[in-house]
């Protein structure tokens, strides 16, 4: 994964795009060099409610964008559990102190 960061890296650079620093970037290649897959989440302390396995799955997938400092989606069907997931979300960075008003 490295080598293609290093890639798209030079390509932003020669169209001019605004991208991440060099230092970002470094930080970035370290940790994909480092990841090797997903473990589902448990509910976070003092979450009032239950997950089912693929939403524990969900909420591993929010807190691996917000730890990598990527934007994305959660989507599935209706009526999967996408919003337990986002409260379970909201609740882990509460207790994590990320988000310290709620």
């Amino acid at each position: 994964m490295a080598p293609a960061v290093d890639g798209f890296e030079k390509s932003l650079g020669e169209g001019g795009f605004p991208w991440k620093s060099g230092q970002e970037l470094s930080r970035l290649r370290k940790q994909f060099a480092e990841f090797h897959h997903l473990e589902a989440a448990m509910e976070p302390e003092g979450f009032h409610g239950q997950l089912r396995e693929y939403q524990r799955e969900g909420l591993a997938w929010l807190q691996f964008l917000q730890e990598y400092g990527f934007g994305g989606v959660l989507a599935d069907d209706m009526g999967l559990g996408k919003t337990v997931q986002i409260l379970a979300r909201i609740q882990t960075e509460k207790a994590s102190k990320r988000m310290p008003r709620l």
